[in-house]
């Protein structure tokens, strides 16, 4: 399975979103015991949806052959001397941490 990439804050993965990644030349899933489950992906520069992928975009992704896809919300690339961007994700369930620190600060 390619990796889809869908708009920021999107919650239903019913569909294509903005573009199946057909051009992604590698996208990683790690899952560490009772750590980070992050994902990093390289996409080429002259890639055909380049100029789509953005931070805060979602990116759904198999972690393994035998599970679902998984959301991923991209916060951080990097440009490589080859051309290559390479583009770093965690699970969308880590955004729930941030929201509730932000609760936490505002009271």
């Amino acid at each position: 399975m390619h990796p889809i990439l869908y708009k920021p804050g999107e919650k239903e993965f019913l569909d294509n979103g903005l573009a199946v990644l057909t051009d992604c030349t590698k996208c990683l899933v790690t899952e560490e015991r009772n750590g980070a489950y992050t994902l990093e992906m390289q996409y080429p520069a002259n890639g055909r949806h380049y100029d789509l992928i953005a931070e805060d975009c979602i990116l759904l992704a198999k972690p393994n052959p035998d599970d679902e896809p998984q959301p991923f919300r991209l916060y951080k690339s990097g440009l490589t001397m080859s051309g290559v961007t390479t583009w770093y994700g965690e699970h969308v369930s880590y955004c729930l941490l941030y929201t509730s620190d932000a609760a936490d600060e505002a009271r």
